[in-house]
């Protein structure tokens, strides 16, 4: 049995997730520790476009997207008590496999990002390359 499962949420594409927390909920309720963490990607275009931003910007954000995160996964998980949530701000594929090293994870679920012409998109593949431990990628 997998001790600590890792399930890797796109808030910016919710309703792709719902196949991902029926495998994670089966898991937690099997007496695995659930982490639902969702990553935050940089803001593109670098320090020009971030000149134009708050201070105080990455915070806020941090803050929108983990209360975000908790209501989502809430409502997909209620009733379960080992669920933790945890944001992210940074390129997806190395927040990823980072918190699943410090974490120990035994498992990460994720979903293919259904691409035109690949199996799943480049955050996945790296996310498989780059972790020590097993992967579950759902369509």
């Amino acid at each position: 049995m997998f001790k600590k499962v890792l399930l890797a949420i796109d808030l910016a594409d919710k309703e792709a997730h719902d196949k991902a927390f029926t495998v994670a909920r089966q898991y937690a309720e099997a007496g695995s520790e659930l982490y639902v963490v969702s990553v935050i990607p940089p803001v593109e275009g670098g320090g020009f476009v971030q000149s134009f931003l708050p201070p105080d910007y990455d915070k806020h954000l941090l803050e929108q997207a983990h209360a975000a995160l908790c209501a989502f996964s809430d409502s997909k998980l209620a009733g379960l008590q080992n669920v933790h949530h945890m944001v992210a701000h940074g390129k997806v594929y190395e927040k990823i496999t980072d918190i699943a090293n410090e974490l120990h994870i035994d498992l990460i679920i994720t979903m293919a990002s259904m691409q035109k012409h690949r199996a799943f998109g480049p955050n996945v593949a790296r996310i498989v390359r780059n972790s020590d431990c097993s992967v579950i990628i759902l369509r």
